[in-house]
C-alpha cells in the first residue's frame, strides 16, 4: 500500500471522501467532524481536495453517483 490519502471530491451539491483511492463516504456534505474523525482513524493529516468541473458533472449526472474508485473518475473531469 502507498501513501496514506484522503480525498474529497466535490460536485455540485454531492461530495465522497475516498481513502487511497475507494470510497468511504459519500453525502451532500462530507462534515468536517467526519473528515477529522477519518484523518484520525486512518491515521493521516494528508489530504487532497478535488472538484469536478461542469464536464465532470455531466458525467455524473448519467452515472448518478460517485465511483467506488477514484481512478474511474476521468482526471480530466476535475478543475486544474
Amino acid at each position: 500500500m502507498g501513501e496514506k490519502v484522503l480525498t474529497l471530491v466535490s460536485g455540485d451539491d454531492w461530495e465522497g471522501l475516498y481513502y487511497d483511492g475507494k470510497l468511504i463516504e459519500e453525502e451532500h456534505t462530507i462534515q468536517r467532524k467526519t473528515l477529522v474523525d477519518q484523518m484520525k482513524h486512518y491515521t493521516t493529516f494528508n489530504v487532497e481536495f478535488k472538484t469536478i468541473n461542469s464536464v465532470g458533472m455531466e458525467w455524473l449526472q448519467d452515472e448518478g453517483s460517485l465511483p467506488v474508485y477514484l481512478d474511474h473518475i476521468n482526471n480530466d473531469y476535475f478543475e486544474q
